[in-house]
């Protein structure tokens, strides 16, 4: 195999995803465990590789991958968190397509306190004066 080239497919970690079929695990995390640990794996990938900017006059969280498996785990992920992200994964993105939805996004502190946090912040809620 040549240096540099992929031989995975970028997905959420199988501990993670399917925690009964994994024998790494001592214990098994209870539902709301294993929800947290999925949120936790979406907020990484979102802090490293996701966006927020204007969509069509609208603020909106987006992220863009090769990956189909890893956009259909951070789908599903942010469905189970009551987020909806719009489906482009022909266009290879996922991206909230309303001020609401965006919204919820930043209410879960996805971004977790990073600059993206902040942007999405002052594009949400413009007109608030920061102070400090």
């Amino acid at each position: 195999m040549p240096i540099g080239e992929k031989h995975e497919i970028v997905k959420e970690p199988r501990i993670i995803q399917s925690t009964e079929l994994d024998n790494r695990l001592l214990t098994k995390p209870s539902e709301s465990q294993k929800k947290e640990l999925e949120l936790s794996f979406a907020s990484g990938v979102m802090i490293f590789d996701g966006h927020c900017t204007i969509t069509g006059g609208l603020p909106s969280v987006g992220i863009g991958s090769n990956s189909k498996q890893l956009l259909l785990d951070l789908l599903r992920i942010f469905k189970g968190n009551n987020i909806k992200f719009g489906d482009f994964i022909k266009h290879k993105k996922i991206l909230t397509t309303s001020f609401e939805e965006s919204k919820k996004f930043f209410n879960i502190n996805c971004f977790q306190n990073t600059p993206k946090q902040r942007k999405l912040e002052n594009l949400l809620f413009p007109s608030i004066i920061k102070s400090g």
